[in-house]
């Protein structure tokens, strides 16, 4: 089934400004068009796409894609944790060079001891690497797409 993107209008988007400020502290207002997809995906672009017939189209993506809305939050993608990142105050999971490059960069799930709970900004010093969900057992679940996680070839 192919899906369709559909505006959000501010109601729509004054809610996803509150869980991102819920879940990650992050206060600023985003001021680009908010779109939707059939699958819950967020996309932002420039307030000028307005101006184009997009309901004459079948789109499935268009511009910057945020992160994907879930029954337990927004669950940013790599790009959306760039984005929000640095203004994030809560949630954002440090984690050591060590743990980046032995786990979290190959798409492994990561063991810590935290006291964050659901979806994180998961950061290695200066870098957001992507986000994850802390579980009730320290566990955390990489999100990172198998297109994008370091492969390693024995020599």
């Amino acid at each position: 089934m192919m899906t369709t993107l559909h505006a959000l209008n501010s109601k729509e988007i004054k809610k996803i400004h509150k869980v991102l400020e819920e879940q990650f502290g992050y206060t600023k207002k985003i001021s680009l068009a908010f779109y939707r997809n059939n699958q819950g995906k967020i996309f932002l672009m420039t307030k000028d796409i307005g101006q184009l017939p997009l309901e004459e189209y079948r789109i499935d993506c268009l511009g910057f894609y945020l992160g994907t809305e879930t029954p337990d939050g927004i669950r940013l993608t790599i790009e959306g944790c760039q984005l929000l990142g640095k203004d994030a105050t809560k949630n954002v999971l440090d984690i050591t060079e060590k743990d980046m490059h032995s786990f979290w960069l190959k798409g492994e799930d990561l063991e810590v001891e935290t006291e964050l709970h659901g979806f994180v900004i998961v950061r290695c010093g200066k870098d957001f690497l992507g986000s994850g969900k802390v579980l009730k057992d320290g566990r955390v679940i990489n999100y990172v797409p198998k297109s994008r996680r370091l492969h390693v070839v024995n020599a």
